[in-house]
Formats: structure tokens, sequence, C-alpha cells
């Protein structure tokens, strides 16, 4: 045994890699792996847990990953035809009308008369924020034709509701506002 002698170096220990075991990683072990390689962040925790909902037990027992299975399903998805696995993973359309262009934005801007498309303000480019009238996250087309340009305050309260929602929540916010809050008066001079 060796004794510890104050100042002067102790021999260094012999660093051993540690042995992951590739088929049965914990998934801040995966992620952690897959992002040292040379292409930088390749994924995150947050995707890596939406893969494993989407794979289930093809790429691991529900606590840990088998990075090989994991590397040959992502390879599977990558390279399979869109429609056997359009409910695992589906593929964007890229038809060029479902992309909005900026000649089309600036025809809505002038139907609008640069005025935000629901409270009529004008609009600054620093405050103008494009809307889908019916989110794409509720199945509405990412073309023209279900955009709107808002302000940015506006669009962000919006959210994902649709113009209607969006007004009759507005409305009720007015309604209990007037009802429940006090009476001002106003001062005079």
């Amino acid at each position: 045994m060796e004794t510890l002698v104050p100042g002067a170096d102790p021999a260094p220990l012999p660093i051993r890699p540690s042995r992951l075991s590739l088929n049965a990683l914990k998934p801040t072990e995966a992620v952690r792996l897959l992002n040292s390689t040379q292409l930088g962040t390749v994924t995150s925790e947050r995707q890596l847990y939406r893969d494993r909902q989407r794979a289930g037990f093809r790429i691991g027992d529900g606590r840990r990953i088998d990075l090989v299975r994991f590397v040959a399903w992502l390879a599977e998805q990558r390279h399979s035809r869109s429609e056997r696995f359009d409910d695992v993973l589906p593929i964007r359309n890229t038809r060029s009308s479902d992309t909005v262009t900026v000649q089309e934005v600036h025809d809505l801007l002038v139907r609008q008369d640069f005025r935000c498309a629901l409270t009529g303000e004008p609009l600054s480019p620093g405050d103008a924020s494009m809307d889908h009238i019916l989110a794409v996250s509720r199945g509405g087309p990412h073309t023209i034709g279900n955009a709107q340009i808002l302000r940015r305050d506006v669009n962000r309260a919006k959210g994902t509701l649709t113009n209607e929602e969006f007004i009759a929540l507005c409305r009720a916010v007015v309604r209990h506002v007037d009802t429940n809050a006090p009476q001002t008066t106003k001062e005079q001079p």
C-alpha cells in the first residue's frame, strides 16, 4: 500500500474507459453517446423520448435502449416507403402549393392595408407575424389562403385557436372584467 506524502505528486491512476453495454443504455447515455460523434448534436432527450414512444419495444426493453436496434429502426424510418410507416413518421408534402412566397405575404399585407387582421392596428416590420387561421397542428394547410398577418403579441395570445374561438375568448374576458372590476370614477382637475 502506498503512503501519501504531502507535496509529492501521487502516481497517476490508470483511466479505464467505462464499459457501456451498447444493448442496454440508459436514455441519457444513448443521447450523450450519439451526440459525442463528429456530427455534433444528433438528437436530444426529448426527441429520443418521442422515438421511444413510436418504436416501443423494437429499440429496447422500455427502460434501456439497444443502440444497434435503435440505429436500425432510425434507418428503417428514413428509407422506408411512406405508405408503410405514415402512422409512425409522417412525411411532409413538399408541393410548391404548400409553400408561402415572399410575394404572397406582401400581397396579403397590401390586402390587409398593412394592418393587423384581428385588431386593425397598423403593423410595423418588427411587430408583424404571420398566423395560420386554422393552425397547422389542427389540420390547417400551410398556404397563403390559410394565412393572415397579425401583431406579434396578438398572434402569441391567439396560439392555436381559430379566429372565432379567440374572439369568443376575448369577449368572455371583457365581460368578466366589466362585471367584476370595481367602477372607477374620473378625477376632476
